[in-house]
């Protein structure tokens, strides 16, 4: 079909599925888990899979670093571990090397800053995601056409509109013991 246009190039979407280079580029003869933890916890999955006795079976490459990916039995089932990196481009690459190697279900944790004061240890579980985000590009054919834009949309608009606001209701906030 080719690439579809748009007044903007950076939003120009190519809507083939099958990549020139995909995330399993390297062919590597790796079978993954199918759950995985992919937490922003900094140096933690790497001293918890040290404490656990996980091994590591294979290294993601990043511009930055090298990211251990590593396996365990946790409850009788093997799971994946892998330190996500911060940033939506950099995480969305390692998240689509994992799937590409065999992961389907993924849970992610971490820590993040506040516009909002909660007082210290304050779980919060997000019920919302808001945002506009390049590594979401898969959705963007649909708002390339005017006839797929949802209600409301403005016409000139290259792409779905979203707020900032609202963010104590995008979370249940709970306090840990």
């Amino acid at each position: 079909m080719g690439i579809i246009p748009c007044e903007i190039p950076l939003l120009e979407f190519d809507p083939e599925q099958t990549a020139v280079i995909g995330p399993d580029y390297e062919q590597l003869d790796l079978h993954l888990p199918r759950k995985c933890v992919f937490a922003f916890l900094g140096g933690y999955i790497d001293r918890y899979a040290h404490a656990a006795g996980a091994r590591q079976v294979a290294a993601f490459n990043s511009a930055t670093k090298l990211y251990p990916i590593y396996v365990t039995t946790y409850h009788g089932q093997e799971v994946a571990l892998c330190q996500a990196p911060v940033g939506a481009a950099a995480a969305a690459q390692l998240l689509d090397w994992l799937i590409s190697y065999g992961v389907r279900e993924i849970i992610s944790a971490g820590s993040c800053g506040m516009l909002t004061p909660f007082d210290e240890g304050t779980f919060l579980v997000p019920c919302k995601a808001l945002g506009d985000l390049l590594p979401l590009r898969p959705a963007l054919p649909l708002y390339g056409d005017q006839r797929t834009r949802p209600a409301g949309h403005r016409a000139n608009h290259p792409r779905p509109p979203y707020a900032l606001s609202g963010g104590r209701h995008m979370v249940h906030r709970r306090l840990l013991p």
